[in-house]
């Protein structure tokens, strides 16, 4: 594990200062949890570009330590302050060697919780964390859990070249300090108070959880000014005591070639102080309150995992305790057990009523996948069939035609996973499903030909209450596969409707609506709503532009309110692209809310010209605006994240 100390007075403005700061530049950029945990912030210049100060590791007076302010300069301030920020640096040859660093550059290191989560990300969170489905890594991070700016703490002062003192509180220090009153530990001349009232370091643990295949902090905000909201990357505003949750990310340093020594390229974290504050006749920085937390805390967290230290070291670090496995805890969706299962080559049967999309999931997946429709298979059209040869009199075995295609297309791609599908197989006969079985047990056909490698199977069908056609399946077959049960849900339904231009009028009135008719019950003599039907109802709308054709498919109720939805004023994202004005609008507040739904429907091309029009037009919804666009998958999780990384960095 490596030994992480501060920057000392010498490696910034000695005689041969480090050229990777020369290079990159000595000013202090905080992250997120460095303000979140204390640190006061000087400089704001853009929410991804914010200023602190930072402590060296060299003695400035006998009651203070020389610091670097946030332009880099030399400054000096007393040594029991804890709203500094902590940029640690480490020293290391054989790491250099091992990265075969030959130059001035930047690496990254080890990883720590830095930048905010986003408003979509973190609500997920807190409902994982409430439901019991987030679960913890095993790790744990440590920071100052004391909120000594809560406490009222004692300060003697005293005018200048004076010896009167004055007893005062710390909600009392601003004003004190435009008096042009001093604080008294300025020299000796100066009687220091009896009773030292400075809270020393307490280690507060914060777990970490997975999520989405991401690492995750949950940290109670503190910053440095307790009375006011503070705002972080993210773009989202909080006030104090909040809780925040912070992304484990990796850790970026400036690697010192002539040195050998890695400099972290932002201040990671606040709220310790280097000292207690006391006339010391030697300066030792291993033993301040920063130097053992430095040493014993900070370096374990950024350290833990990487993959670099244990072999730096010599030594193998042992797994113990919680997930030792260092398994992935996170919550998985229908769709990642479908997609698991088929990388594992695990067979899975999808489950569910004729309406839920089986078949659309599997071509999502697979866009290539050969269908086999069990409901018409014979044993011929599954196994192949043997012809006799005039000539010779013997029989010739002639392939399925499926398995022909499933060859060629497997062979095409041998790096692909190609899926084989056996749509509706509950509704084969059960000497069909006899048949089925062999091919999912021994992946062979009529045992003469193998499945390729590469082609992996899975299967769908209705249960017995939703198909009177439909067959029970034999336990052997059942046995061979894995099961997953399907329901639409509406953010899955909303996801796949924007994917595939689902009317925007059908698409923002389930959405508004929020799902409730999505479905309607079947009784057998009139239409009802599912799914399927709505995919109908927005191709007759495209073709018609009528809506009340839609009572043909979804019922006369639903066609009814349907209707009476799509006579209020709404915004599409036609409107947008076409050039609207959104400075020309007049709506209500639930027209607005709407139009932002319907928006959310645009695709990744026009995404940041949409989102600018929302933000236009009321800033307000851009959350919901967010919200309803990402549906929590991962991949638009992260364009809307990369989206707001470069707004931020062009305000």
């Amino acid at each position: 594990m490596e030994k992480l100390e501060l920057l000392s007075a010498d490696m910034i403005w000695g005689e041969k200062p480090l050229s990777v700061l020369k290079k990159y530049g000595a000013d202090c950029v905080i992250t997120d949890l460095a303000l979140v945990t204390g640190c006061a912030l000087s400089v704001s210049q853009g929410l991804s570009r914010r200023l602190g100060w930072s402590f060296t590791s060299t003695a400035g007076g006998r009651w203070t330590a020389l610091a670097i302010d946030a332009q880099g300069e030399r400054a000096e301030y007393y040594r029991k302050r804890h709203d500094s920020a902590i940029r640690p640096c480490f020293r290391s040859r054989e790491l250099f060697e091992r990265l075969s660093v030959t130059e001035d550059c930047e690496v990254t290191l080890g990883e720590y919780p830095r930048s905010a989560a986003d408003a979509v990300v973190s609500a997920r969170l807190d409902k994982a964390l409430k439901n019991g489905t987030l679960l913890p890594t095993g790790k744990v991070y440590t920071f100052c859990g004391n909120t000594f700016r809560e406490k009222k703490q004692d300060y003697r002062f005293v005018e200048k070249n004076e010896l009167i003192f004055q007893k005062i509180t710390t909600d009392e220090l601003p004003d004190m300090m435009k008096s042009g009153r001093t604080f008294q530990s300025y020299g000796d001349r100066l009687r220091h108070g009896a009773e030292d009232t400075a809270v020393a370091f307490i280690p507060e643990e914060c777990a970490e959880y997975g999520f989405m295949g991401e690492k995750f902090i949950r940290i109670k905000s503190r910053p440095k000014e307790q009375s006011e909201k503070f705002t972080l990357s993210n773009g989202m505003l909080y006030s104090p005591g909040d809780p925040v949750w912070l992304r484990v990310e990796p850790v970026e340093w400036y690697a010192d070639f002539e040195e050998k020594l890695f400099v972290a390229k932002n201040c990671l974290v606040s709220g310790v102080r280097l000292q207690k504050q006391a006339a010391v006749p030697e300066f030792n920085f291993d033993e301040t309150e920063m130097g053992v937390y430095l040493t014993r805390y900070m370096s374990r967290d950024i350290f833990s995992v990487s993959e670099l230290s244990p072999g730096l070291s010599g030594e193998k670090s042992a797994k113990c305790g919680a997930n030792p496995h260092s398994f992935d805890f996170s919550e998985v969706s229908e769709e990642d057990i479908i997609r698991g299962c088929i990388e594992s080559g695990v067979p899975v049967f999808l489950h569910g009523a004729s309406s839920e999309g089986k078949s659309a999931r599997i071509r999502q997946i697979d866009p290539d996948c050969v269908v086999i429709y069990m409901r018409n298979a014979t044993p011929d059209s599954l196994n192949g069939k043997s012809i006799v040869d005039q000539s010779s009199g013997e029989l010739t075995d002639i392939k399925p035609t499926w398995l022909k295609k499933l060859e060629r297309i497997c062979e095409s791609e041998p790096e692909k996973c190609h899926v084989l599908f056996f749509d509706e197989l509950t509704n084969a006969l059960p000497s069909i499903q006899g048949s089925a079985f062999n091919i999912v047990l021994d992946r062979e056909v009529n045992g003469l030909w193998k499945l390729p490698d590469n082609a992996h199977i899975v299967a769908a069908g209705n249960e017995l209450n939703d198909s009177l056609a439909a067959y029970q399946l034999a336990e052997p077959l059942f046995n061979r596969f894995a099961h997953v049960y399907i329901q639409t849900s509406l953010d899955a339904w909303l996801l796949w409707a924007a994917d595939n231009r689902i009317h925007p009028a059908v698409y923002t009135y389930i959405a508004c609506r929020e799902g409730l008719p999505l479905r309607s019950e079947y009784d057998g003599q009139l239409p009802n709503a599912d799914p399927r039907k709505w995919e109908l109802a927005s191709r007759l709308l495209y073709t018609s532009g009528r809506p009340e054709m839609l009572r043909s498919l979804v019922g006369e109720s639903i066609t009814a309110d349907f209707c009476a939805f799509c006579k209020d004023s709404l915004i599409t994202c036609e409107d947008v692209l076409g050039g609207l004005d959104p400075d020309s609008l007049s709506l209500t507040a639930e027209e607005k809310r709407n139009s932002v739904i319907c928006l959310s429907q645009t695709d990744r091309e026009n995404l940041e010209a949409v989102r600018s029009f929302v933000k236009a037009m009321d800033e307000e919804y851009c959350a919901l605006f967010d919200s309803f666009w990402a549906h929590g998958e991962l991949s638009r999780l992260e364009t809307l994240a990369e989206l707001r990384r470069r707004e931020r960095e062009n305000a």
